[in-house]
């Protein structure tokens, strides 16, 4: 059964189409491709303000403050994907009618209530545990300097209005999970105009670091807005509905698939989100800083290479349904070398704009890594990118393999890391990263990828049982 998309969703489809056509792409692909450049494109309009109107020393705390901000995927564990998943399976059985209400078949009406529900009491439960943490390592992190700036209630501000909005996404989740890909985008991109725009503001009139709650209270208002116009049945109907019979087992479906993908976002937290707070404790506020620009603008970057892995993982899944092997491999092989020469150019590019702010003695050129641990940063995300299209092709199995490598890259990324920064500064989490990357992961994953590809291949796949 085809899904329907949300009565709210179809002018936001038509006129994606109409872009689409132009570009000779379908309507989703077009608004996450508009989603990833407009990050782009606000990301270094962002960076602009935060070199113009950020100290140094404040540009540290900045990128320290949204660093650390990712300690949601500590508490997410996997669960969104899964999210996703389960969502999509019982989403072919459904129809949505007004404002996106739920009706269908009793079995998949209330298994999908109870995703949400489970997945509501997750994050509800587990961000009242995780505001105090991020209060502690805060305070842990930012109290040890001697010149500090005034931090302490954005911060406060700050974990607050992350964890509400871990809780809140949940409904973005689900929407995604049920096929409703344009709405899905359209919201991104409204968050994605609102959420900078705020953030600019707040730096343009002098307001500091409290920019920064205050772009996250506009993305939760955001939110709560874009809901209530286009799908206040779909998140209605998941209070109205009472499962009976057909509830979700957490223990016996979630748990065997969540430990692992569990595993695979430690991983992910720490080879992203630790540079940036481990440069601030062992190097300095100035550093974190130019850790943190450099990262954001590799992010940036890779982001928009990976949008080619992303959009394309919906019918990679479909193949591996239809055991269609030489299709899938193919697909998959023409998106890697195309989100890999996208990531190449993207890392020249940025490197060459290192060189000539240097070369032309820029006064923003210090806000930016030297040259050297910079270029590790940038053309370390290439072969970082061709393992994700890796492990996009793994996973399109309904399986995670990767979890032993996962877990190996914890102790051995914060190792280099930690090891790095103390010895030679900046240059040493750079290099260190790189190595990893390239002498552990890329082979780790191709290794892994190879022996279950040939495994799989040989037998029906029976979903995600490894």
């Amino acid at each position: 059964m085809t899904v329907q998309a949300l009565p709210g969703a179809r002018f936001i489809q038509k006129l994606a189409l109409r872009i689409a056509g132009f570009a000779g792409i379908d309507a989703p692909l077009a608004l996450g491709v508009s989603v990833r450049v407009w990050a782009l494109v606000a990301g270094l309009v962002t960076l602009t303000f935060v070199m113009r109107h950020l100290s140094p020393r404040a540009q540290g705390y900045y990128f320290a403050f949204g660093s650390l901000s990712q300690l949601t995927s500590l508490v997410d564990l996997g669960l969104q994907v899964l999210v996703l998943q389960f969502a999509s399976h019982e989403a072919a059985h459904l129809t949505f009618g007004r404002g996106g209400a739920i009706s269908g078949p009793p079995r998949a009406v209330e298994r999908l209530v109870s995703l949400a529900r489970f997945s509501l009491a997750w994050f509800g439960i587990l961000s009242l545990v995780l505001i105090p943490a991020m209060f502690g390592i805060g305070y842990w992190l930012f109290s040890a300097r001697t010149d500090q700036l005034p931090w302490k209630l954005p911060w406060e501000l700050l974990c607050v209005l992350v964890a509400i909005d871990l809780v809140l996404n949940n409904f973005v989740w689900l929407l995604e999970g049920t096929n409703q890909l344009s709405l899905n985008y359209a919201y991104r991109l409204l968050r994605g105009v609102v959420t900078p725009l705020a953030l600019w503001i707040g730096l343009g009139f002098g307001w500091g670091l409290m920019a920064i709650p205050l772009s996250v209270f506009m993305g939760v208002v955001s939110l709560l807005t874009f809901l209530a116009i286009t799908s206040s049945g779909f998140v209605l109907s998941f209070f109205r509905v009472r499962p009976e019979v057909h509830r979700l087992s957490w223990r016996r479906e979630i748990l065997p698939l969540q430990w692992r993908l569990g595993v695979s976002m430690i991983g992910g937290f720490v080879s992203s989100s630790l540079f940036v707070p481990v440069a601030f404790k062992f190097i300095g506020p100035t550093a974190a800083g130019q850790v943190g620009l450099t990262w954001t603008l590799v992010e940036a970057m890779t982001g928009v290479a990976a949008m080619w892995l992303a959009v394309r993982f919906p019918m990679m899944g479909a193949m591996v349904a239809k055991q269609a092997w030489e299709q899938l491999d193919k697909v998959s092989l023409t998106v890697t070398i195309r989100a890999t020469a996208l990531a190449t150019l993207g890392a020249t590019v940025i490197v060459s704009f290192a060189y000539m702010l240097h070369v032309s003695q820029s006064r923003y050129a210090m806000r930016l890594l030297p040259l050297l641990p910079l270029s590790l940063f940038a053309y370390a995300a290439v072969p970082k990118l061709i393992s994700s299209a890796m492990i996009y092709y793994l996973r399109a199995h309904q399986r995670e393999p990767i979890f032993l490598v996962s877990a190996l890259m914890i102790p051995l990324t914060l190792g280099v890391t930690v090891e790095g920064a103390i010895w030679f500064g900046p240059l040493g989490i750079a290099a260190g990263y790189f190595l990893v990357i390239v002498f552990f992961q890329l082979p780790a994953v191709a290794y892994v990828t190879a022996r279950c590809r040939a495994q799989w291949h040989r037998s029906p796949v029976e979903g995600l049982t490894e």
